[in-house]
């Protein structure tokens, strides 16, 4: 069972000073690449942002939601070596309860898969 270590919500575009929803989308896309990259992180909906992407009209003009969140389930924890299991998830969302999607992305995904080794301090 994982327990939640922190979680965090941003503003999306925050920075953002002019573009297009398109072109938000792709940056938005390129940006989550790069973080899947990085050991112990997982961006939750990126597949379905590149399909979005395919066949959505470059002149659309509905945004893409402006929540970005960020938690970190941990799990596992090996008190004798003093580490324990985690991972970073991110994903996009609006105006709904954070803690019922972190849930259901828990509940779907198989945590092992991109999960990281880290220590922790033992109180």
């Amino acid at each position: 069972m994982a327990k939640i270590d922190f979680i965090r919500g941003y503003d999306a575009y925050a920075g953002m000073l002019e573009g297009t929803p398109y072109l938000a989308r792709r940056f938005r896309l390129l940006q989550e690449k790069k973080v899947m990259e990085g050991r112990g992180q997982f961006v939750y909906g990126l597949e379905l942002l590149e399909q979005e992407i395919a066949v959505l009209p470059k002149d659309t003009g509905r945004w893409a939601p402006n929540e970005r969140w960020s938690a970190k389930p941990v799990w596992d924890e090996d008190f004798q070596r003093a580490v324990r299991r985690y991972v970073i998830v991110h994903w996009y969302q609006e105006a709904d309860d954070p803690m019922q999607r972190l849930a259901y992305i828990v509940e779907s995904m198989a945590l092992n898969d991109y999960g990281n080794e880290e220590a922790f301090e033992i109180d």
